[in-house]
């Protein structure tokens, strides 16, 4: 969450238990739990091509104020 709410670019695993959101936000860059080779692929790519990088950050911060930021708790 932190990570989300600071708007940091983030790749990490998806496996069976990994809810749809994720996938679907565009926030993350997804690689399956024992795809490591793609997993790598992501982290090249993102150090390579800062316009992605900056592209996934904010979309993940997005993400975070739509979904997560303590707001939507307080108003419940």
């Amino acid at each position: 969450m932190a990570g989300l709410a600071l708007g940091l670019p983030i790749v990490t695993t998806r496996g069976h238990l990994t809810e749809p959101l994720w996938g679907e936000s565009g926030a993350v860059l997804l690689a399956d739990v024992a795809d490591r080779a793609g997993f790598v692929a992501h982290v090249e790519r993102l150090l390579e091509h800062g316009e992605e990088r900056e592209r996934l950050g904010e979309k993940a911060r997005a993400l975070y104020d739509e979904r997560f930021d303590l707001r939507h708790r307080l108003q419940h």
